[in-house]
């Protein structure tokens, strides 16, 4: 099990490169300086959202931390902290390393290491959970991933194994190999060969423990096991043969080590036996904490990651807010809706230019159901761009759980979001209009065969170099396919000649003109005001 806070269900959103067309990567890199949120931005508006659940997911997160930025700074230095656990507890366990080639009191002794440091990673984790779950407790939330969240860190710490997990691990933890008794459960199978073991019980040393009661209890004990391993071999029954279940007390101090074999109390092969099995045991304790402290840490693996992504989101809304431009929630419909409306729309670029709400001049969108595409013509530097830009970018902004620059929003989601913005001429040699075409022709071509329905292509100037009939019934064919595809498309152009092929009730027929009257929407250029209107 991962939990995240950008996805509530898991999802393979396809990548988009239009946030570049858009200008999206030069305005975040204004209002998020910072390199590690910047890239974790882009690489999340890259993959616009799909599922309109996880779009209402990542909407109500983000209102959550801007009611509440307290509650943002505290679980942002919590997970950063936690997601640095894993990186100490292999730092520290490479200086634990066990050498199998050592004496069997040697890796006795590295394998006790191994565990003294595993042991503290469960108990490490469990007061990041209390933490979590303190912090989320003291916030009054209304978004279901953060609630999911604390109440989730509220059942680990209830949990009654997790709590004897951390009872274990505290054994561990300050205390030597040789401050215990160690109770292990071994299994033999007929011929004496070890089967398996387990540490069944653990105890502290008496404090004032004799070294003769010691000698006398652990003699009695080893003893017994060297008696049975030299046992002859017993004839072979016909009966199902049943392992032996032996038990054996050890966690020798060095003294006693030292002793039991100056005396003979047993031969060094059947005392190395019992190091292996007791070793064999604290490993198999180490192995067991290490899988469940693996398990426990890749819970809430990664979110500090995700909360950059918020960071980012937080900035964007702080910038957008101190230039005076309203923000707003967009209602989120499916994909079959087909629907989107956009009222009081502000091209984020505009704002990152240094304009405030007062000169930028909002524009509006309404594509219904029954549209296939629209349309946009005008004199240059009108407003077009900007535009095409403002609606591309609340589409991405939309879908990727973000609030957009506009008065108010409903936007259906989209399959994909393409774009083909047609390239500046210092781009092109001088006169090679031929290459520029084809190409053109090439990526238009590869939008096309990736598009799946219910996807939006948003076009700028293309064609704009070749020849006027070649460009215009090229553009012609191209827009004819694409409500076949159920692709909606914004085309801003210069072939005015398409105007007069697409039927006004299934295309948006638009232009921009220059107005002089006060509050009409449009653009200003050059003290200049210039509206989209529909062409009558």
């Amino acid at each position: 099990m991962k939990i995240s806070l950008l996805y509530k269900n898991e999802e393979k959103s396809a990548v988009t490169d239009a946030i570049y067309n858009l200008s999206i990567d030069r305005c975040a890199a204004v209002f998020c300086p910072d390199s590690a949120r910047y890239d974790r931005f882009i690489s999340v508006l890259s993959r616009p959202l799909t599922d309109p659940e996880n779009i209402l997911y990542r909407q109500a997160i983000l209102n959550d931390f801007l009611n509440n930025p307290k509650l943002f700074d505290e679980l942002k230095t919590i997970f950063l902290r936690y997601d640095k656990i894993k990186a100490d507890w292999i730092e520290l366990r490479s200086g634990a390393h066990v050498n199998e080639k050592g004496s069997s009191e040697a890796i006795l002794s590295q394998t006790y290491s191994s565990l003294k440091v595993t042991s503290v990673f469960p108990r490490t984790i469990m007061s990041f959970f209390t933490s979590i779950s303190d912090t989320l407790s003291s916030y009054k939330l209304s978004s279901p991933g953060l609630i999911y969240i604390r109440d989730y860190a509220c059942r680990m710490l209830s949990d009654n194994n997790l709590e004897e997990i951390g009872k274990i691990s505290a054994l561990f933890v300050y205390n030597e190999a040789d401050d215990y008794n160690y109770e292990v459960a071994i299994s033999l199978s007929d011929d004496f060969k070890i089967t398996g073991c387990e540490l069944t019980n653990i105890e502290s040393k008496p404090k004032k423990q004799l070294l003769e009661k010691q000698h006398k209890q652990y003699e009695k004990q080893l003893r017994q096991l060297y008696e049975e391993q030299m046992e002859p071999e017993k004839p072979e029954s016909t009966d199902k043969k049943e392992n032996k279940l032996y038990r054996l007390i050890s966690g020798l101090s060095t003294k006693t080590k030292e002793k039991l074999n100056t005396e003979s109390v047993i031969d060094r092969e059947s005392f190395d036996t019992v190091m292996y099995i007791l070793t064999e045991a604290l490993s198999q304790i180490d192995n067991t904490l290490t899988k469940i402290t693996g398990d426990i840490y890749e819970i809430f693996h990664g979110l500090s990651s995700e909360m950059q992504f918020y960071d980012a989101a937080i900035k964007y809304c702080e910038f957008v807010a101190s230039a005076g431009v309203p923000l707003c929630t967009p209602k989120i419909l499916p994909m079959e809706s087909e629907l989107t409306e956009l009222g009081g729309l502000r091209d984020l670029f505009l704002i990152c230019e240094g304009m405030t709400n007062e000169q930028i001049i909002p524009n509006d969108l309404s594509f219904q159901p029954e549209l296939e595409g629209m349309l946009i013509r005008g004199s240059n530097n009108t407003g077009k761009t900007v535009f095409l830009r403002a609606v591309g970018i609340a589409q991405i902004f939309a879908q990727s759980g973000l609030p957009v620059c506009a008065d108010n929003a409903t936007v259906s989601v989209k399959s994909g979001i393409y774009s083909h913005f047609s390239a500046a001429e210092e781009d092109f040699t001088v006169g090679d209009t031929a290459g520029r075409f084809e190409g053109e022709v090439r990526c238009i071509a590869n939008i096309l065969d990736s598009i799946k329905p219910h996807a939006l292509l948003l076009l700028n100037e293309t064609f704009q170099t070749t020849a006027y009939s070649e460009g215009a019934n090229g553009m012609y064919d191209i827009l004819s396919v694409l409500p076949r595809l159920k692709t909606k498309y914004i085309f801003v152009t210069h072939l005015l000649d398409l105007y007069d092929r697409f039927n006004p009730e299934k295309t948006l027929l638009t232009q921009t003109i220059l107005t002089s009257e006060e509050g009409v929407t449009g653009s200003s250029i050059s003290g200049k005001r210039y509206t989209l209107t529909k062409v009558k």
